[in-house]
């Protein structure tokens, strides 16, 4: 009994754990080597006016919005150091009062590494650091996982097709050629 090649099949299933494997391996390497932080004495501090906060949260996340006077985008508390913040402190701001801040421009607001308003610290920078440096360690090793899973994937399915002339079998996806 001969079986029949599926070669259109096997570059389909092949281009697809490749394109997989690129990603990751995109992911992987920016996460573990073009993301980095600044060293904390060259942040640039700055006074900034508060006009109000407001607490977001989606079905994924929350984070605090801080709008003021001086910028027409809110300052950011992302989800990711809410868990460090002294909520306490910044429950307290109110309109008018004054905050020093320490940020970056991000897509829809500028993002805080440090806030801080009269003698207390709201989020410091060494908090901040630790926060996404051990997400980002995380992100490092899942999507080093997952590039290596992939890849093995790419393996596996070459092997597959040799032997059987046929590709991995992806269950639920179906590929009319």
């Amino acid at each position: 009994m001969t079986r029949e090649k599926q070669p259109v099949q096997f570059v389909f299933v092949s281009l697809l754990f490749l394109a997989l494997a690129g990603l990751f391996i995109w992911a992987f390497v920016n996460m573990a080597f073009l993301g980095s932080y600044p060293p904390a004495e060259s942040l640039e501090l700055e006074e900034c006016t508060v006009v109000e906060y407001e607490l977001v949260s989606t079905a994924k996340s929350s984070y605090y919005f801080i709008y003021v006077e001086e910028y027409e985008k809110p300052l950011e508390i992302d989800n990711i150091v809410m868990n460090v913040i002294d909520r306490e402190a910044l429950l307290e701001l109110e309109a008018g009062d004054t905050i020093v801040v320490s940020h970056y421009e991000g897509k829809r607001s500028f993002n805080l590494y440090t806030l801080s308003h009269a003698d207390k610290t709201i989020l410091a920078y060494e908090d901040y650091l630790a926060e996404h440096e051990g997400n980002n360690t995380i992100g490092i090793w899942v999507t080093g996982v997952l590039s290596l899973s992939s890849i093995a994937l790419l393996i596996a399915n070459t092997i597959h097709y040799k032997k059987t002339g046929r590709p991995l079998p992806l269950r639920g996806v179906r590929i009319g050629f």
